[in-house]
């Protein structure tokens, strides 16, 4: 936190943990699905910047209030479509309900994948983000979202952030001259921040064999391991 970082949380209940711990509210960002009332309730209370995931979902805090700024996920794969998000083709809907409701889209926010370490991926996905957002006139930051990967084996493969840096500064020059005002580029390092910073250490409770396979079971989670 105290050189910049803030919080991406994927559930009320991340951004609650967060400022348990001394994150501020306004260093914290909301990207996840599903939100009900009482989600909604405290999420805007503490005046945490949301991406919504669907129509529906902006359509739910336009009943709630109006005259706030919020942003959008946008499905950036249409080859391989996934649950998350919204598709370009929905944005003039989006903009057209925002509009009737008194909100306005600032931004937009894009999931690469998780551990990611091709650029090129995040390039494609990054170009398409920005073609999409030019469609929101009150464009105020695109969010990169997905993590920047790392390398769990012990052939040292790193992601290009340098060059990674370049090509999306450049293009975020360029859409801050269209737009006439610097549009704020938000980045989720994830992983890379936290992942080889410690050691998960386990105890070995039971042995199990099942034909050619040996499980070994531990006092601990999934939840609790950092999972390629």
């Amino acid at each position: 936190q105290g050189l910049g970082a803030g919080i991406h949380a994927n559930t009320p209940g991340d951004a609650y943990a967060a400022m348990i711990y001394g994150v501020p509210a306004h260093r914290i960002m909301y990207s996840g699905t599903n939100l009900n009332s009482e989600d909604f309730d405290f999420l805007l209370s503490y005046q945490i910047a949301m991406n919504l995931d669907s129509l529906n979902q902006l359509e739910d805090l336009a009943h709630r209030i109006s005259g706030v700024s919020v942003g959008l996920r946008l499905l950036i794969d249409s080859k391989h479509p996934n649950r998350i998000g919204i598709e370009p083709g929905e944005l003039p809907l989006a903009l057209a309900l925002a509009q009737k409701k008194g909100l306005k889209l600032a931004g937009l926010h894009m999931y690469v994948g998780t551990n990611t370490l091709n650029i090129d991926r995040f390039l494609q996905c990054f170009e398409v983000l920005r073609a999409a957002a030019l469609q929101l006139p009150d464009l105020e930051y695109l969010n990169l979202g997905g993590g920047f990967g790392i390398d769990y084996t012990d052939k040292n493969l790193a992601i290009d952030l340098s060059g990674l840096g370049s090509v999306i500064s450049e293009g975020m020059i360029q859409l801050s001259k269209i737009y006439s005002h610097p549009i704020r580029l938000i980045l989720e390092p994830g992983r890379m921040l936290v992942a080889r910073s410690g050691s998960l250490i386990l105890t070995v409770v039971s042995v199990k064999e099942r034909k050619s396979r040996r499980y070994i079971g531990v006092d601990s989670t999934v939840g609790n391991i950092v999972v390629p």
